[in-house]
């Protein structure tokens, strides 16, 4: 048990020189003391990387990326630089609370006897105070199948020993898929749930992610959905048939948007099979009398409410 060990805080940003202040600062407040920051900008071309350049704070370490290469991307750098026993990750336009790492420090030390690995903490909307996540558990030891059958819905801070991406890194063919690295090191290391906020969630700004042209990022979603079948699939067949059928389902959707009507209805039929949805049956009825445009057009909507919905939380 390591009284005062390391803690690396890696931030991954683009284009948020205005928001990402308020990130730093967050960690650089802590109360507890033995941190570094690593702060992998990700190919801005605002001025973020002259504020970065401002800092002279040696707990912050900063890597630059010439190019643009995606969050999953620099989420990797960070991990690759980090030096902490215990490793975080912290959006760029979120804080901590002032006492999170002295808290990941405390359960860290609590739970060494049970060989705990990962932690799970609450975040909070930070207009509403709300939770980000909904967890359905019976205690508080997460399993894989908890992930696996989705028991933990929305958005929770997860740290863990850097003994865990001795396993391997994100998978950086996926579109900001962090939950298949967590999902495969919760089959081998011990997860626990603490349910204290130790992390605060940003909307009011709007959200992180690119809303203007959803269709464009299709295939790349269609890639994650294949990837995460193929690892997962077998499992979600046997442990958790509902689950299994909504991301069949949604795999179809995404097929059917890209223009693979084909494979699009084997996936939807597939999935109605296991988990009956009458949104995805109009959708797979739909096929016969709307054209590609429509349906392109209800997925906007859909992605658009989605996106208000996150926003006014």
């Amino acid at each position: 048990m390591c009284q005062n060990p390391l803690i690396s805080v890696i931030i991954a940003t683009y284009n948020r020189e205005t928001l990402l202040p308020r990130a730093i600062n967050s960690v650089l407040n802590q109360t507890y003391e033995n941190f570094e920051v690593v702060v992998v900008n990700d190919g801005s071309d605002d001025n973020t990387r002259f504020f970065l350049s401002s800092i002279s704070n040696k707990k912050v370490v900063v890597h630059n990326h010439e190019k643009n290469k995606g969050v999953i991307f620099a989420h990797n750098t960070g991990i690759k630089l980090a030096k902490g026993k215990y490793i975080a990750l912290l959006g760029d336009d979120d804080e901590l609370l002032p006492h999170a790492l002295s808290n990941i420090v405390e359960e860290f030390n609590k739970h060494s006897p049970e060989n705990v690995k990962i932690l799970w903490f609450n975040c909070a909307y930070s207009q509403s105070g709300k939770n980000t996540g909904k967890q359905i558990l019976s205690g508080h030891n997460v399993e894989y199948t908890d992930l696996l059958c989705q028991k933990f819905k929305g958005d929770y801070w997860v740290v863990l020993d850097r003994e865990c991406f001795k396993e391997g890194l994100f998978d950086q063919r996926l579109l900001g898929d962090h939950g298949q690295l967590w999902l495969k090191l919760h089959k081998k290391f011990k997860g626990y749930y603490v349910p204290k906020i130790l992390y605060l969630v940003h909307r009011e700004h709007g959200v992180s992610i690119t809303i203007s042209d959803p269709i464009k990022s299709l295939e790349k979603k269609i890639i994650t959905m294949n990837i995460f079948l193929e690892n997962f699939g077998a499992d979600l067949q046997n442990k958790c048939t509902r689950v299994y059928g909504s991301q069949i389902e949604l795999l179809g959707f995404l097929q059917v948007l890209n223009g693979d009507k084909q494979n699009g209805r084997k996936n939807l039929k597939e999935g109605l099979k296991n988990n009956f949805s009458l949104l995805y049956l109009f959708i797979l009825m739909g096929q016969y009398f709307l054209n590609e445009k429509h349906i392109q057009f209800l997925y906007y909507l859909y992605f658009r409410c989605k996106v208000l919905l996150i926003v006014n939380k």
